[in-house]
């Protein structure tokens, strides 16, 4: 199936040369699951921005692979990748291949709903540097997918204020091109963690918003294993990756490790206190699951003390995997 077949643009290779520049550039990254990335692929070309949005889409996917639905539009760019390819790798060589002054990240089990693109936009027409959306889970009332996006994403659900933001929602962000840009060899690692980036990118005068016109919804894992894999793994990679930006010495790197078990505590009593503030009913929905929410945070700080001790390893080619590959069923 085509992008033309749901009454848009015949499908093409490339857009002439003669158009204008995009706006805004969306890095999608995919793997194996080609279905998946369509529908992500769909939601974006949905948006009706036309010519106005290039996708940029990085496919790891397997030799022979069929295509990605709807990759055949003018809008998509597929920008095959090595086997070995990482995840922040790939979104790096998004960047580099952007042509828009906006690139927006995207999960390829994410959807975007209407009028995404146009409200970022809006945003960064206000003097916004970086600008995240708000979150609502994608596949509500599959096992503990309800729970499982609370704990990832939950800072991020609606109803939000909007404006200056400290930190924007994780793999799910946009930023000003030129920004990243800037950052040189840094920013392929810092792609990793995005906690990271944002911080550094404050530090050097970026002004972050949240916009709450924005909305996207993820597809969670479903059951507390997976996504405690997914977090230990991520975690061996950001330990190093903080102390390396933060510039820890080893006493520091050590109270980290020594810290291990208490900071799943740290962050359920943290987040119970975000949730009450906002009244949030969720809340409850946290406290009934909180021995599954500790257990996966404990696996998330071990995975950071073993960065810290021994560096990532062979992590981030296991979490690309992870990332590109774990069951999010609808």
């Amino acid at each position: 199936m085509t992008y033309s077949d749901l009454g848009g643009e015949p499908a093409c290779s490339m857009p002439p040369l003669d158009d204008p520049l995009p706006e805004i550039s969306v890095v999608v990254v995919v793997g194996d699951l080609r279905q998946r990335g369509g529908g992500c692929l769909r939601s974006l070309l949905d948006q009706g921005l036309a010519r106005r949005m290039e996708i940029l889409l990085l496919d790891r996917g397997r030799p022979g692979s069929e295509p990605v639905p709807y990759s055949d539009s003018s809008h998509v760019r597929r920008l095959p990748q090595p086997a070995e390819a990482t995840f922040s790798s790939m979104r790096a060589a998004g960047v580099a291949a952007a042509h828009a002054p906006v690139v927006a990240f995207v999960e390829e089990h994410v959807r975007v709903r209407a009028g995404w693109a146009e409200a970022l936009l809006a945003a960064y027409r206000d003097g916004w540097d970086a600008v995240g959306a708000a979150v609502v889970p994608g596949n509500p009332g599959s096992g503990r997918a309800d729970a499982v996006c609370l704990m990832s994403y939950g800072f991020w659900y609606p109803p939000l204020p909007g404006g200056e933001a400290d930190m924007l929602p994780g793999h799910n962000a946009s930023y000003r091109t030129e920004l990243l840009r800037a950052l040189g060899d840094d920013l392929e690692p810092l792609l990793h963690g995005d906690l990271e980036l944002q911080r550094l990118l404050r530090r050097q005068g970026a002004r972050l918003c949240m916009q709450p016109a924005a909305v996207i919804e993820h597809l969670s894992e479903t059951t507390f294993a997976q996504i405690a894999r997914g977090m230990h793994l991520w975690y061996r990679c950001y330990g190093p990756l903080r102390a390396r930006s933060r510039g820890w010495g080893r006493l520091r790197r050590a109270l980290y490790v020594v810290a291990t078990p208490i900071i799943p505590l740290y962050f359920l009593a943290g987040f119970a206190l975000h949730l009450r503030r906002k009244r949030s009913p969720d809340l409850g929905l946290l406290l009934r699951h909180a021995p599954g929410v500790l257990r996966t945070h404990l696996w998330g700080a071990a995975g950071q003390a073993l960065g810290l001790l021994f560096g990532e390893g062979d992590a981030a080619a296991r979490f690309t995997d992870y990332e590109l590959h774990e069951p999010r069923p609808l």
